[in-house]
């Protein structure tokens, strides 16, 4: 009886180490978008043009480490606004369009962290798999065809993800993305990541679109932590 008793003492301290060691960090910054598409005319592919724009990006997420050798993974849950902006100029026609898309989130950090010295901070670094769900988004600019009759039509209306023969985009896209940061002794947590999309979310036949490059820059304050400058 006192062996079993040992143990459930011992099992249970364990656990709540374990459970101790767990942190969340909630982070706001900027994300940086350049999608690729292209459109297929007579078996010859086009390219389409997007500019470089800018959207904010926000959420949590908890480290949970894997041993004491600072590693970890960390699911997450973050807001993004993922614009494009379109600009397309011949002979014929020109766009200027910009998309704002609003989504959901989930990616998991798979992550490496080790300190600088002892209590003065740690580097980490990540990657991290993602799948997001775009639940809103707006359309707005101007489509000019110039022969055989100059006309502008301004568009400005929502863009419709849902199903059906008027859903002009797929809600969901999957991707990865590479990071590198650094925690300061105080919780503070300044990050710089790089991804990718890697879902066609067009669903017209013979055009493709996916997120492309992203970039991005955010800041976070590590909270649950044991100790002050205690990493793992």
């Amino acid at each position: 009886m006192k062996k079993r008793l040992l143990l459930l003492t011992a099992a249970a301290g364990i656990t709540l180490q374990t459970q101790a060691q767990v942190t969340v960090t909630p982070e706001f910054g900027f994300l940086l978008t350049k999608p690729t598409g292209y459109t297929t005319d007579n078996g010859m592919r086009n390219t389409t043009n997007y500019d470089w724009s800018m959207g904010v990006r926000g959420g949590f997420s908890f480290d949970i480490p894997i041993g004491s050798k600072g590693f970890s993974f960390e699911p997450g849950l973050f807001y993004n606004s993922k614009n494009r902006h379109q600009v397309e100029n011949s002979d014929i026609s020109a766009i200027d369009m910009r998309f704002s898309v609003n989504n959901a989130e989930l990616p998991i950090n798979l992550k490496y962290s080790w300190e600088v010295g002892q209590y003065k901070g740690k580097l980490f670094v990540h990657v991290s798999p993602y799948v997001s769900y775009s639940f809103s988004g707006r359309k707005n600019g101007d489509i000019t065809i110039k022969k055989p009759i100059a006309m502008t039509t301004t568009i400005d209306q929502p863009i419709n993800f849902k199903s059906g023969t008027s859903q002009e985009m797929k809600p969901l896209d999957y991707g990865v993305y590479a990071a590198f940061g650094y925690q300061f002794q105080m919780g503070l947590q300044l990050k710089m990541f790089y991804g990718t999309g890697l879902a066609n979310t067009s669903v017209i036949d013979g055009m493709g679109y996916r997120n492309g490059a992203m970039f991005g820059i955010s800041a976070g304050f590590v909270l649950g932590r044991k100790l002050p400058g205690r990493f793992y």
